[in-house]
């Protein structure tokens, strides 16, 4: 199974990307045989052509504030579930550009999450997804990184 983060736009600062490809690096040892990517695509990139076919195979999870909120156990929960599902072959999650997904975006995809009740740049919820899915491993591997 693989595991994608896209983000629409940019990463505007480098002290937060090198932040979000650490964490992304780290997961490797921690999920194989699970792949955790990132992509970094324009603004208006067609995502409707980004995503595997067939759908029900690759989920798309969108981040938006009008989301549903998980803790950091119930998303490790849900990665598990998915995880052992041996149906599901990807696991997308699409990060809008600085004003947001558009409604076809959202429409694409299976569920949306909500980091936060705070309003985040797309730069930080880029990083701080990075970090929860850092942080869902070491949860399901029991390292002791998560002090719930």
């Amino acid at each position: 199974m693989k595991v994608r983060v896209i983000k629409l736009g940019r990463i505007a600062y480098p002290e937060i990307k090198g932040l979000g490809e650490m964490f992304v690096k780290r997961c490797g040892p921690l999920a194989r045989p699970i792949q955790v990517e990132h992509l970094e695509l324009k603004e208006d990139a067609n995502v409707a052509n980004l995503l595997e076919k067939p759908a029900g195979d690759h989920i798309l999870i969108a981040l938006d504030e009008g989301g549903q909120q998980w803790s950091s156990v119930e998303f490790a929960k849900k990665l598990q579930a998915y995880a052992d599902n041996p149906a599901i072959k990807s696991i997308t999650f699409l990060i809008g550009a600085p004003h947001g997904l558009t409604d076809e975006q959202r429409r694409l995809a299976k569920t949306t999450w909500s980091l936060s009740q705070v309003t985040l740049t797309s730069d930080m919820a880029w990083l701080l997804l990075c970090e929860q899915i850092y942080r869902a491993f070491n949860i399901l591997k029991g390292t002791g990184y998560h002090h719930a």
